[in-house]
């Protein structure tokens, strides 16, 4: 007897039909038998969209952050208390959610309303690594303090007992010797909570510190204004644009301090004119501006320097330094160059304007032609 008449009694003749329509044949390829509708368009408005993205946040759902996100919702939006989604997933350590933001354009160096903190403090206090090192590689700044409280995100590693956190900070260059509005260094907290951990991992880095400072001989030669030391390096090979853990190189010492020899020597050994300092992004060119050294900026000029460069602070040029600290020399240097007189910065005021405004006339007419 056929197995369909054994079944025709039981009543299970349609439920089999209906089962078998609903498979694909065994040579066809596999597909869904019942596919879902696909999801209706979002027609919410762009603040519901936002609001939305921060309950998504705080649930650590990633995929619906992500999606609301494409759907219009600002990544920038803020809670009550004025943490944006990005403090809220990097202080929860949800590497993909702070993934999806950070995609989406979201503002690495905003703070909150209550404590002004960072994005970088929240991540130190999860101790997530992941988070900190996208921070950091997006220029998120080491070492910002809080506005209230005065912590660091290493001192907040600290405080938390990160320890995995501790020593990236450490490594990625944190100042140790910061202090918060209590007058406490990460030393001062280890001590004072016993952490031996937290201790040796500050010690291990003082080590570090101490090594790397022996092995840059030339980075001490240049502060030391020691031409003949400094000659000797860079003819035994020393690396002419080696970085200290402050974030100078010998070529931005050298340019704060006027040692115009010692800029020769460097710039005719291949020194970069436009490796920006850590912490104002600022190039030779503005540390010569800045404090008036007219032949410095004349190497400079000759070896590549790039006239407009802007420092992200404040916008200013080097010309711009120049003329806010009357250096007339300097600025006449750079605009012979060809610096532009229009550019502006981030007050609205151009070179041409700083020039009006102190009455520099010789200055402007030389910007006139």
């Amino acid at each position: 007897m056929r197995r369909l008449d054994i079944l025709k009694p039981m009543g299970l003749t349609l439920a089999l039909v209906g089962l078998c329509a609903c498979r694909a044949a065994p040579s066809a390829p596999a597909v869904e038998a019942c596919p879902r509708p696909d999801k209706a368009p979002e027609t919410r408005a762009p603040a519901q969209l936002s609001r939305a993205a921060l309950a998504a946040c705080r649930s650590r759902d990633h995929q619906e952050v992500r999606r609301l996100l494409e759907a219009g919702a600002d990544p920038d939006h803020r809670d009550g208390a004025g943490a944006s989604l990005l403090l809220v997933a990097a202080g929860l350590g949800d590497e993909q959610t702070v993934s999806a933001l950070l995609q989406a354009g979201a503002d690495i160096h905003v703070v909150d309303g209550a404590m002004g903190v960072s994005a970088l403090h929240r991540a130190a206090q999860a101790g997530s690594v992941p988070i900190l090192t996208a921070l950091l590689d997006r220029g998120a700044y080491i070492d910002q303090q809080s506005a209230v409280n005065g912590h660091t995100p290493l001192l907040d590693a600290c405080f938390y007992k990160r320890y995995a956190a501790i020593d990236f900070l450490l490594r990625r260059g944190a100042n140790m010797a910061l202090r918060n509005t209590l007058g406490l260094t990460p030393m001062d907290w280890a001590l004072r909570q016993k952490d031996d951990k937290i201790k040796a991992l500050l010690q291990e880095q003082g080590r570090r510190d101490a090594d790397l400072t022996q092995k840059q001989a030339l980075l001490a030669a240049v502060r030391a204004n020691d031409l003949a030391r400094v000659k000797q390096l860079v003819g035994q090979g020393a690396d002419v644009d080696q970085v200290a853990r402050d974030g100078n190189t010998p070529l931005l010492i050298a340019a704060k301090f006027g040692y115009t020899e010692i800029i020769r020597t460097l710039l005719e050994k291949g020194a970069d004119p436009n490796k920006v300092d850590r912490l104002m992004k600022a190039t030779p060119g503005h540390k010569a501006g800045f404090f008036g050294h007219a032949e410095i900026t004349r190497l400079l000029v000759k070896h590549g320097l790039k006239l407009d460069a802007q420092g992200p602070y404040n916008g200013y040029t080097a010309l711009h330094d120049a003329l806010l600290n009357r250096h007339e020399e300097t600025a006449e240097v750079l605009i012979r160059a060809g610096a532009s007189v229009t550019i502006k910065g981030i007050d609205g005021k151009s070179p041409r304007d700083l020039a009006q405004a102190m009455g520099l006339t010789r200055l402007l007419g030389l910007m006139k032609r």
